[in-house]
């Protein structure tokens, strides 16, 4: 039962994923054409110090409202985390409404004209994007994230229109800002209302009678939860060095522009590619925190099986596309994005370890371990700066990435071997080297095949070769076992109906 919930809402959220992605590709690759690097690069910065502003700001509050209210909905509790929801929504306005006050406010009085206009309307996107984190929190929290997925796709819909409606008109760099803030505010008034209507309708399915939620937090609940949310809030800043873009602000200050929007380019195709075996991690995430505050012996056994199951997305994926690298760069951004190349290659081999973490990570804050992940993450901020601070100056957008690369790899190999030792996961090592190997012969062939052609046959080929070549050498080292066919067609029934055959036909052939 629980493999079924993991494989339904992992199909969730890889659905939101491959809108999300197209969607968003779509749009950056338009407005990379047709703005060029240098102001590209520009705007990149702006939305990353909005980004900042949003991951301060949020003070914890979206991993202390999954946390508790999985952990009170668990125990029957449903007053309390009623309770839960209603202050941390107040909790999240206030810190909204406070931080773009405060982000206008400095724009206005320091910005020359020409960046203040389209900063502030980015700013005002950050009052939708913080208090949709309570909706979203709730609807993972029950495990409902068909809510979160449609209300992501009528949001990626409206950012793809808004940003050609602003190039076809030319309005400019306010123009996206302002298509920006549109589609963060729709996207939260959809969370909103399915939330609204459906998180009643699963406590009355669950609970029956529903009491209204308490009239307030006991004091040792309270301070559990603050607590919580400062060290969240901590490895949430810690994360922005170690896991996001921190190279950003280096770029800026001691390279050119254009390596602003070289890296951040980069950064994001990463991002969008990791994001769908961290699709399995968040999903199987999700079940760990439930599973949890119910029955905590299983999970060393799911945690091991949700990284395999990663591995086997996460290394294909980066190995194809840093063997893809050049005409992918070639083909949708143009000669004027070239630099971006070696960049792209870079992240993509350095984006196995962040892959392969969400379901880990997720459970060590489950079993309130954040403490480890602070002092851990301290660390590999300190190693991060310093590399950036060493790197960036003289060899700019790839040194950028060559520090952000080697600090996730130290980053992520502390936090596995603690999750290894704490809870006697027993990592399937044998099983990983096999899809490594896999992945390493796909990215060979793949540049073997498309070495000599021009950009456009060379995507064709080199998709066809890499997804050929992978199937057929995970059949030979037998790396997938026939007990993991009944998993695998677990995801078929969450597939539409033309694709059931074919996957089921594909996990037949590897598993076989």
């Amino acid at each position: 039962m629980r493999s079924n919930i993991i494989a339904r809402n992992s199909v969730l959220t890889v659905t939101d994923f491959a809108v999300s992605t197209v969607g968003s590709f779509i749009a950056v690759v338009l407005v990379a054409r047709a703005m060029g690097p240098e102001k590209l690069g520009y705007y990149t910065y702006v939305l990353w110090l909005v980004h900042v502003a949003a991951i301060v700001g949020h003070f914890g509050v979206p991993s202390a409202t999954r946390k508790y209210l999985a952990e009170f909905l668990g125990k029957e509790d449903v007053a309390t985390a009623k309770a839960i929801l209603r202050a941390m929504f107040r909790l999240q306005l206030a810190s909204s409404l406070v931080l773009t006050g405060v982000g206008v406010a400095i724009a206005l009085a320091v910005l020359p004209a020409e960046h203040s206009g389209y900063t502030v309307a980015a700013l005002l996107s950050l009052i939708p994007a913080m208090l949709m984190s309570i909706p979203t929190s709730a609807n993972m929290a029950i495990e409902d994230f068909s809510s979160n997925v449609l209300s992501s796709i009528v949001g990626t819909l409206f950012s793809v229109l808004g940003v050609l409606v602003v190039l076809w008109f030319e309005w400019g760099l306010l123009g996206l800002s302002a298509s920006l803030l549109l589609s963060r505010t729709v996207d939260f008034a959809c969370r909103q209302y399915l939330y609204q209507r459906r998180f009643p309708e699963y406590l009355a399915t669950r609970f029956g009678n529903v009491p209204e939620a308490s009239t307030g937090i006991l004091p040792e609940l309270r301070r559990r939860m603050m607590s919580f949310c400062l060290q969240a809030t901590g490895l949430l800043v810690l994360n922005l060095v170690v896991w996001d873009r921190a190279e950003v602000f280096f770029l800026r200050h001691f390279s050119d522009i254009r390596d602003v929007a070289f890296y951040s380019m980069s950064f994001g195709i990463m991002r969008a590619l990791a994001n769908l075996p961290q699709a399995f991690g968040s999903a199987a995430g999700a079940n760990l925190m439930s599973q949890h505050a119910i029955d905590a012996k299983p999970l060393p056994h799911l945690a091991a099986t949700t990284l395999r199951y990663q591995a086997l997305l996460a290394l294909p994926l980066a190995m194809g596309m840093a063997a893809l690298s050049f005409p992918f760069v070639m083909f949708f951004y143009g000669e004027r994005y070239e630099p971006a190349i070696p960049v792209l290659a870079i992240l993509a081999l350095f984006s196995i370890p962040a892959a392969l973490l969400n379901g880990v990570r997720l459970l060590l804050i489950a079993s309130e371990h954040q403490g480890f992940l602070l002092k851990w993450g301290i660390v590999c901020a300190i190693l991060n700066l310093g590399l950036d601070w060493w790197w960036i100056p003289t060899g700019g957008a790839v040194g950028a990435a060559l520090a952000n690369g080697v600090s996730q790899s130290v980053a992520a190999a502390g936090i596995w071997a603690f999750a290894v030792r704490r809870f006697e996961i027993l990592v399937p090592w044998r099983s990983l080297l096999k899809v490594a190997f896999c992945a390493v012969t796909m990215a060979a062939a793949v540049v073997a095949v498309t070495y000599y052609l021009s950009p456009g046959l060379a995507l064709g080929a080199g998709l066809l070769t890499g997804i050929a070549v992978f199937l057929a050498s995970l059949r030979w080292t037998r790396a997938l076992e026939p007990a993991d066919r009944g998993r695998l067609i677990g995801f078929q029934h969450s597939l539409p109906p033309p694709l059931r055959t074919w996957y089921a036909f594909g996990v037949q052939v590897v598993t076989s």
